[in-house]
């Protein structure tokens, strides 16, 4: 929890310093590229990935963009690097197009909403772990090979703060609906098991969650943005 309430502080300040500088710069000409790069996936991440965008205006008010992110144990920083959310065999990659349309902008920031469909990758070798959603009847085992596949459509709103004519920040919120496939494979020594059952059981965990899980998605992204 102490963890949680630092990433909510970090995010709250952050967006506050932004909203400063926003207040302070005019919105320069229309930029037609962009190039974005991730400030909370790598960082803030139980899965962590390095992730960076291009993004193109094709007119006015659209713009079609391509998110690509990659991850492994060797490149990780952050949350993942404090816990066994990740071990030595984590990989994992993501791909996200995304269409904007740019809202009536002010001249402190420029306002989107958006639509983006994305495809994550992700595998790694646990041990002496379990899956299970049902706390009185788990299957723990010694190591097994873990993989999972997610699909998501989500609906966002945005808001680019410049910091300059080329730099700036762009902050964005999403939900939408997603759907997860969980596998374990290669499980060693599996046997049935009952854990503690946790204050936040009701939340799937895609690290114990076997099998097909399909659910809402919810976003949220803080990236450095340069424009030209």
């Amino acid at each position: 929890m102490m963890i949680l309430k630092k990433i909510a502080l970090l995010i709250v300040l952050m967006l506050t310093i932004n909203s400063n500088i926003a207040q302070e710069k005019e919105v320069p000409n229309v930029s037609n590229n962009y190039l974005t790069f991730d400030l909370l996936q790598p960082t803030f991440s139980y899965a962590p990935r390095w992730t960076i965008g291009y993004y193109r205006r094709f007119s006015e008010k659209i713009v079609l963009g391509l998110d690509f992110g990659m991850g492994d144990k060797a490149t990780s920083i952050g949350l993942a690097t404090e816990g066994p959310s990740i071990e030595d065999n984590y990989f994992s990659i993501e791909i996200s197009p995304e269409i904007q349309y740019f809202l009536k902008s002010n001249r402190k920031a420029k306002y989107f909403i958006g639509l983006d469909l994305s495809y994550i990758y992700h595998k790694d070798t646990f041990t002496n772990s379990y899956f299970g959603e049902d706390p009185n009847n788990v299957t723990r085992f010694d190591s097994a090979d873990y993989e999972r596949i997610k699909y998501a459509m989500t609906f966002n709103y945005g808001v680019i703060f410049p910091i300059s004519d080329h730099l700036g920040f762009v902050t964005k919120v999403g939900a939408g609906i997603r759907n997860s496939e969980v596998s374990f494979t290669n499980i060693q020594n599996p046997r049935s098991d009952v854990v503690e059952e946790s204050l936040l059981s009701f939340i799937s965990d895609y690290r114990r969650a076997a099998g097909n899980d399909l659910g809402i998605a919810l976003s949220l992204d803080l990236k450095f943005v340069y424009r030209w």
